[in-house]
Parts: structure tokens; sequence; C-alpha cells
């Protein structure tokens, strides 16, 4: 019996294919800004940013002596990163927003040719 060849394309449907929208940034405003100062002033939230700092990873991990070792190493290195720049993405939020830089105007002096030589 001779064997049916059909084409992959009609067995696989057709996937409605989106494009990734960037994510928007959006800076806070003045009064945003200080109200998130008053939130971190809060005793409340200073005791859950303690707890919170409570179970943050240990740099020691188990297990280091073992052949995964460097690797088990340098995934505790990430998670501690992670947790480093999280922190830091939070309080950045209280800064100024940076404002854009203009651009240079191009001024050049007027330029005279050189006089020949008498």
């Amino acid at each position: 019996m001779a064997r049916k060849y059909t084409r992959r394309a009609a067995l696989v449907p057709k996937i409605a294919r989106s494009v990734p929208k960037k994510p928007l940034y959006v800076a806070l405003a003045l009064p945003e800004r200080t109200h998130l100062l008053s939130l971190f002033d809060d005793p409340i939230f200073q005791q859950a940013w303690m707890n919170a700092q409570m179970s943050k990873p240990s740099c020691f991990a188990s297990g280091g002596n073992t052949a995964l070792g460097p690797q088990m190493a340098s995934d505790r290195l990430h998670q501690l990163q992670g947790w480093t720049l999280f922190e830091a993405a939070l309080l950045r939020q209280c800064d100024d927003p940076k404002q854009a830089a203009k651009p240079l105007e191009e001024t050049y002096p007027d330029i005279k040719p050189a006089r020949p030589a008498p």
C-alpha cells in the first residue's frame, strides 16, 4: 500500500502573529513622588521592607563543593543581583526625571581664505 503524503501547512493551523509592544515608561509626577517618599517614611512600610530583606537569599549556598557548584554559585549571584536591582528600581522612582538633552547647533566661524604671500 502506497503512503499518502499530506502537506504540513494544511495540518498546522495559522497562528495570528502579534508583535510585542515596547513597554512605555511613565515618570512619576512631583505629587506622586512626594507621596511615594512619605510611604517610604512610614514605619509600617519600613518594617515590611526589613521583613522582605530577611527573606533575601543568603550569599552562602550549600553544595558548592560538588560538580555543579560553579553553576549554583552563578545562579545565586543572579538571584542576589535581581533583589538589588529591584530595590534600586523602586528607590529610583523618587528621583527627579531626567530632562532630554537638546541637540547642539552647529555653528562654524566664518573662515576667510588665506592671503597669498607677496
